[in-house]
């Protein structure tokens, strides 16, 4: 199937395949490469819920699950995709969005009853954990400066403080956004940060298997009392001849 002609000196010339990793990498990435695909229409609305705006986005195919939130003014410029309104939600309102069980979920970072919860012991099952450190809440110490940007810019007290105000400095930006809401926000995302408990990254084996979103019970036989559940960012996923 390869010979794509023949010369005059009989040398027969081959159209290959172009491998330029070997041996191949293959990059997989689930339903949401289809929103990175696809355009949105420019689009403007004031004072809309994140339902109106998933209806007037997202492609008829997608199935969604949207939390019951007013996002305030929205504004979409030509040749925008899906993918890049879902990052600005991100941004604007902490307001995530995953795919879970090919259904797209919009508004919270998680969701209990899709939760798994996977045990994990230092003692046993936990490889490295040289890089997962243990924090108390009271010796974080974070300012949060909410800068809200309003659309006509007629209110000149756009920045809001929470948090300790000795702190380290952490600013957020919002939209059109209520004084309400402005409370709301910044409490659940101060909430991310000041815990007690571990934080961090830790390596262990390939099996019990998780996905990020999902808890981790960690546990100790050394240190019981610094067990504790916790909520799974991201995984990064290796193998190879070592395992």
């Amino acid at each position: 199937d390869g010979i794509r002609d023949r010369d005059v000196t009989g040398v027969q010339t081959c159209a290959l395949p172009i491998c330029i990793n070997t041996p191949i990498e293959l990059e997989l990435e689930d339903e949401m490469f289809i929103l990175k695909r696809t355009l949105v229409k420019q689009y403007s609305a004031n004072d809309i819920t994140l339902d109106t705006l998933m209806k007037n986005v997202l492609p008829a195919s997608v199935k969604y699950v949207a939390v019951d939130e007013t996002i305030g003014d929205w504004r979409i410029a030509n040749n925008s995709t899906v993918s890049s309104v879902l990052d600005e939600l991100r941004s604007r309102h902490l307001i995530y969005s995953q795919f879970i069980d090919g259904i797209l979920y919009v508004g919270l970072p998680f969701y209990q009853d899709k939760q798994k919860v996977q045990k994990f012991y230092f003692e046993k099952n936990i490889i490295n954990w040289e890089n997962l450190k243990y924090q108390q809440s009271d010796e974080i110490r974070i300012r949060l400066d909410v800068k809200v940007h309003y659309r006509d810019n007629a209110k000149k007290n756009n920045t809001f403080s929470f948090g300790d105000l000795d702190g380290s400095v952490r600013t957020l930006n919002l939209y059109n956004v209520s004084e309400e809401q402005i409370k709301n926000i910044a409490d659940r995302y101060l909430a991310r940060l000041k815990y007690t408990g571990y934080h961090g990254t830790f390596t262990t084996f390939g099996e019990p298997y998780c996905r990020a979103y999902d808890i981790v019970d960690l546990r100790s036989i050394k240190v019981p009392e610094r067990n504790g559940r916790y909520q799974i960012k991201s995984i990064k996923r290796t193998f190879g001849m070592n395992g």
